[in-house]
């Protein structure tokens, strides 16, 4: 089964990390949900849902504009969620078949994360769940300007693995994320069917 996710012999590999390498939709979602509801802001769950794979910024963005709260504090919330998030990083458990890969591959090709969380929250998570050792890069949100669905965040991974972007392969399961990947001219996989 894993080798049903690696395309052809990719030279690097990136892996998005919330959704694809780590579980962490409901803990993302009750940390969104409770610091939305502190400005006076209540959403549905596939809202959020429907806007995954956004860097939270963006996500914050989109919610308070949507719901004619333009008033609400964006830093209030974005910082809460995270405190919230991670407070209960443990609560995370992995994507057993895309960290497989990661396994599979470690020391043999290089391997990064390609995420829009922060990096402090990237590196907790990959921590919680035993993963951090595995990955010669990571690149957050705190590491480029703009991010998914424009490439800078892939881009910038292939860079720090040396490795031709051509010759990457991304693992994804959001659409800003496969949509990243195809703007910077890799190959890659929408995770979702396997998980």
């Amino acid at each position: 089964m894993i080798h049903k996710l690696l395309k052809g012999k990719p030279a690097g590999l990136i892996f998005d990390l919330d959704g694809t390498l780590i579980d962490s939709l409901e803990l993302n979602w009750k940390a969104m949900d409770s610091a939305l509801r502190e400005q006076g802001v209540v959403i549905e769950r596939q809202e959020f849902i429907d806007l995954t794979g956004r860097s939270i910024e963006e996500i914050t963005d989109i919610i308070v504009t949507r719901h004619g709260r333009p008033d609400a504090d964006r830093k209030a919330i974005i910082a809460r969620k995270r405190e919230l998030a991670n407070s209960h990083a443990d609560d995370v458990v992995e994507h057993k078949i895309v960290a497989d890969v990661a396994r599979l591959c470690h020391g043999k090709i290089p391997l990064a994360v390609g995420t829009g969380a922060d990096g402090h929250r990237a590196r907790l998570m990959l921590k919680a769940t035993g993963l951090l050792d595995l990955f010669d890069h990571i690149v957050s949100a705190d590491d480029v300007d703009n991010h998914k669905p424009h490439p800078d965040t892939f881009l910038r991974c292939a860079e720090l693995m040396g490795v031709d972007p051509a010759l990457c392969q991304v693992f994804e399961d959001g659409e800003p994320g496969l949509e990243a990947a195809r703007r910077a001219g890799m190959m890659y996989i929408d995770v979702r069917p396997f998980l």
